[in-house]
């Protein structure tokens, strides 16, 4: 019988024709009552049931998808950013919260709060979590292990909480307190064709003080969702009860369409191109090896490799919005962006810039990334941002650093839209394909020790006991005033929720 061939590797000895040899010990061997303790008379019937007993477990493992609803767009000029809705505490209450592959931690605004946004023009209404309003919430004292666990090297206030700050790329910080409560989402199983209602307890930041782009007004949100491979993140703490697998994708709809889907789950997919995470870093580190530009590189492998020191490299990162390429890389991509357009570029406020209204396929050229294990194939708008009618600008910008940290190159929402991101940290891979994001993706659930093939589509989920909200543009001199920016020594352009360690 399968189920009771639990076996352990004990040693592996090469033998003359190189053949592994592989010695094998039942895992349940050792116990009392096994076959070796009862010395050849048979098993006893108690250990019998106590591998009966595992077996039942075993196949009873659920390891559901979770399905989360998904709104924002990519434009600096309306959102420049993507944000889901999640259920916390009990009674349960809604959060709009930005989604970020670049950091970890869940975090959202905490009452009493010293500095949090109170309005947003999102066109969404904004919460404050209070820990003494949920019956199930409990502040993390620096004594109890799960501090230690999600903290490598936890602060203690002066009230004894398990407290954390977390400085992003673009200089925002937010600070306070780890609390644990229950977290609220829709959830598949292939019991029913319609999505349930489930929850887990989970830890996250119960954030009172909020410092920089996170208090602007035009995109306020409640906090922030880190699906980064640190064990404090939410898929890492899902997979860590064995509810989800640790693997996640995003499909980020493009053309302002301000949608997509955002689920945790085995990504069934076919034709996926994979390449490795590399190990040992904070973030979703990837090899690139050059940039083609009509299939002509235009860079060197060395220019992203990662430095002995730790840091830099190339990352995927949904929480910024444009993409950061490192020196020389960048200008060498920007010469043959220049080179191979069929108009005529100019510069506005340092940035390279076209005057032209059209399609942009056929007039710009494509792009490749090239990644260990395969390509990326981008199209001009995955590159090009339109500034106003008639007027379309490169937008991808150097990397520049804070003195102290290594310069990334960053590939965010631009370069990530309208392709089906996995995230894949069982695997240490990350997968990609160019795709639809108003169609619906295929993934696997398991339940009892059977998998289901479910589909999982945009729109037909809300956060539980919400409604979608929309989004309203900005202004367009927000875009002059960010490239001014940009070109001051600034990290990223707009939303870059790259997590450095606090100052």
């Amino acid at each position: 019988m399968l189920a009771l061939v639990i076996l352990l590797l004990l040693a592996v000895h090469i033998a003359e024709a190189h053949n592994a040899v592989l010695h094998l010990k039942h895992g349940f061997a050792h116990l009392e009552g096994s076959s070796v303790k009862q010395g050849g008379r048979g098993m006893s019937r108690g250990h019998f049931q106590r591998l009966i007993d595992h077996d039942r477990a075993r196949m009873q493992r659920r390891l559901a998808v979770v399905d989360f609803p998904l709104s924002g767009n990519d434009d600096p000029l309306v959102t420049g950013l993507y944000y889901t809705q999640v259920g916390l505490g009990t009674p349960m209450q809604s959060f709009y919260l930005q989604v970020d592959t670049g950091s970890d931690l869940l975090w959202v605004n905490c009452a009493p709060c010293n500095n949090c946004p109170s309005s947003s023009g999102l066109n969404i209404p904004l919460s404050i979590y209070n820990p003494t309003g949920s019956s199930s919430s409990e502040i993390l004292q620096c004594s109890n292990s799960l501090c230690l666990e999600a903290l490598q090297k936890p602060d203690c206030d002066s009230m004894n909480r398990c407290s954390y700050q977390s400085v992003y790329g673009d200089g925002s910080a937010t600070s306070g307190y780890l609390v644990s409560d229950a977290i609220t989402y829709n959830q598949l199983d292939g019991t029913s064709d319609s999505a349930t209602i489930s929850s887990a307890n989970i830890v996250f930041g119960c954030g009172y003080n909020q410092t920089g782009d996170l208090l602007q007004p035009t995109r306020a949100v409640d906090g922030l969702m880190g699906f980064g491979q640190d064990a404090i993140s939410v898929p890492s703490q899902l997979a860590a009860q064995g509810l989800t697998p640790n693997v996640f994708a995003h499909c980020l709809e493009g053309e302002n369409k301000g949608s997509g889907i955002l689920v945790i789950g085995e990504v069934m997919e076919p034709d996926v191109l994979y390449t490795p995470i590399v190990p040992g870093q904070q973030h979703y580190n990837v090899e690139l090896q050059n940039i083609a530009v009509n299939n002509i590189n235009v860079s060197q492998p060395s220019v992203f490799a990662i430095p002995n020191y730790g840091g830099g490299g190339v990352i995927f990162d949904c929480g910024t919005t444009l993409a950061y390429i490192v020196q020389p890389a960048y200008g060498d991509f920007v010469d043959a962006v220049v080179r191979n357009a069929l108009v005529e570029a100019n510069t506005l406020q340092g940035q390279t810039c076209f005057s032209y209204s059209g399609s942009l396929d056929g007039v710009f050229p494509g792009v490749t990334l090239y990644f260990a294990g395969g390509a990326m194939e981008l199209s001009p708008d995955q590159y090009m941002i339109q500034q106003e009618v008639g007027f379309y600008c490169i937008g991808w910008f150097e990397s520049t650093t804070s003195p102290g940290y290594p310069a990334y190159s960053i590939l965010g929402d631009i370069v990530l839209k309208d392709k089906l991101v996995v995230y894949d940290n069982e695997r240490g891979q990350i997968g990609w394909k160019s795709y639809d994001c108003t169609q619906g993706i295929s993934v696997s659930s398991e339940r009892e020790g059977n998998s289901s093939l479910l589909t999982v589509n945009p729109y037909q989920t809300s956060a539980p006991g919400v409604h979608s909200a929309s989004s309203r543009p900005l202004s367009i001199s927000l875009f002059l005033s960010i490239l001014a920016c940009a070109f001051s020594n600034m990290l990223n352009f707009i939303v870059c929720r790259l997590d450095y360690p606090p100052y």
